[in-house]
């Protein structure tokens, strides 16, 4: 009998996904049941929540995307009896890339859970045959590993925070999940650059339709530069402001090359701890490869900071990895900013005398200080 696929997804970060996958995955494994859990975000917090070191293996799914390695053959024990991990590694997140040019590279995943290994007698059983569950812990974009997830599952589980902004994107990912259609819209920011409600601020739009540009840049030799590109051209800001994608892609890597500063907001997570990491390596990397020597990260903020036992263990860490360079305003968690979003409106104009406000106009003035 086959097993039953779910993809954990949702293009935003931080929103319980990989939490979900991981513990629903445990709960079946100990109620006996045969669990693979697949690790597709670069981050593997899935491979690592489940006590999988996935620093010290030869081989992660990395290679079974490059088509060097059977998935068979990545397959690692985790902590937990019956739960079997195809673990990821940070260099997943340049898969994007090397399979720009690769045909049907949205089946990659399917085939390989499909595949028959006839190399040994008798021949052993596709993975979809030979486990209960499996679970796919989807990055949060709506890129290529994404689209492989989506077409290997029967079902999509979709973790959703309580905020307006979350309601958003989750219409958005319906949308694409329906179509799986790839699309690209040329243009410059002039042309996509519209003027808010907000005397001064001028707002570069983005859909869904962005979620192509790693894949149709992705064979250009300038595909790191197309941003910056643009936004040299640009003139009459004093400040640009670039809101990243929730992952280490082509289109977080440009944003990068084009900008100077970096600002991380870190949740009180340890998961979060360890994505901001992450980023810290990248942006080291980036600065070195990419010619960028006033690249650094600037500030690292503590929010949805909430006086518990693991927040103020996670803040010390902070506060020992970073030093100087982490915020002395803590946003904590304050109703009215996720208020404010539902209503399409800032802080600033929904309730400007409440905490929130008082919070982020601290923490503007010190960006603004630290830039």
């Amino acid at each position: 009998m086959s097993s039953t696929i779910y993809a954990f997804a949702n293009q935003k970060g931080g929103v319980g996904k990989t939490t979900t996958a991981v513990n629903l995955g445990a709960f079946l494994a100990w109620r006996g049941r045969r669990v693979l859990l697949i690790d597709l975000d670069p981050q593997g917090n899935a491979s690592s929540s489940v006590g999988v070191d996935r620093f010290a293996l030869p081989v992660s799914v990395y290679d079974v995307f490059m088509g060097e390695t059977p998935l068979r053959a990545i397959l690692a024990p985790s902590a937990i009896e019956h739960l079997v991990v195809a673990p990821s590694t940070p260099v997943l997140a340049s898969a994007e890339l090397e399979l720009a040019n690769t045909t049907e590279r949205e089946f990659v995943l399917r085939r390989a859970l499909y595949q028959v290994d006839y190399s040994v007698a008798p021949p052993l059983p596709s993975l979809r045959d030979e486990f209960d569950h499996i679970l796919i812990d989807c990055p949060p974009s709506l890129g290529v590993l994404t689209v492989n997830a989506l077409t290997a599952a029967d079902f999509v589980i979709v973790p959703v925070q309580c905020e307006y902004l979350a309601l958003e994107g989750l219409a958005q990912g319906r949308i694409f999940w329906e179509s799986l259609s790839f699309c690209s819209t040329p243009g410059n920011v002039d042309a996509v650059c519209l003027m808010s409600r907000i005397p001064g601020l001028d707002v570069v739009i983005a859909n869904k339709t962005l979620t192509d540009f790693p894949i149709a840049a992705g064979a250009d030799e300038d595909r790191a530069l197309k941003l910056k590109t643009k936004i040299d051209a640009a003139t009459g800001y004093d400040f640009v402001v670039f809101d990243s994608p929730p992952s280490l892609g082509l289109i977080t890597i440009n944003i990068m090359v084009a900008a100077k500063e970096i600002v991380i907001p870190v949740n009180m997570t340890f998961l979060a701890l360890d994505g901001c990491a992450e980023i810290v390596e990248t942006v080291e990397a980036v600065r070195e490869g990419y010619d960028c020597p006033d690249l650094r990260v600037s500030l690292v903020v503590p929010v949805l900071y909430r006086n518990t036992r693991l927040a103020n263990a996670i803040l010390e860490k902070l506060r020992e990895f970073f030093a100087e360079r982490l915020s002395s305003t803590i946003v904590g968690y304050n109703v009215a900013i996720d208020e404010a979003q539902s209503y399409g409106q800032t802080i600033w104009e929904y309730a400007p005398r409440s905490r929130g406000a008082e919070l982020l106009e601290a923490l503007a003035k010190e960006i603004h200080g630290a830039v």
